[in-house]
């Protein structure tokens, strides 16, 4: 349901479904859902138990909607692609828990990234 709304270009209805999903503040889901990185999106699509899958069906319908020019390079999929999947459900849950308390958004991926790679 959440792909079909934004396949269809239902923004605002994936953003409320997204919301009430992950509990997170509308304000925080738009900016996951239209950095360019996608990191952010990754954790909370993880968090919320998404596959890998929707993720990136995700990621690429909210780049395709900022711009349909926009050009996804197989090398960016990847990242994120790898990104995604060192990320446990656990500590993107972690994460999911310090956005709701309004923690700093880039210091939480900065800290993920960081036991990411300490774990590799």
């Amino acid at each position: 349901m959440l792909l079909t709304a934004l396949r269809e270009g239902e923004v605002p209805l994936f953003v409320s479904m997204f919301c009430k999903l992950s509990n997170l503040r509308q304000q925080l889901v738009m900016r996951l859902l239209f950095e360019p990185g996608g990191q952010g999106l990754a954790i909370a699509c993880r968090g919320i138990a998404l596959s890998e899958k929707d993720f990136i069906a995700i990621y690429r319908q909210s780049q395709n909607a900022k711009s349909a020019d926009v050009e996804i390079s197989d090398e960016l999929l990847a990242q994120l692609v790898e990104f995604y999947n060192k990320i446990t459900q656990s500590a993107a849950a972690d994460v999911l828990r310090m956005w709701r308390r309004g923690s700093d958004y880039l210091g939480a991926i900065r800290e993920l990234q960081i036991t990411i790679g300490r774990h590799g």
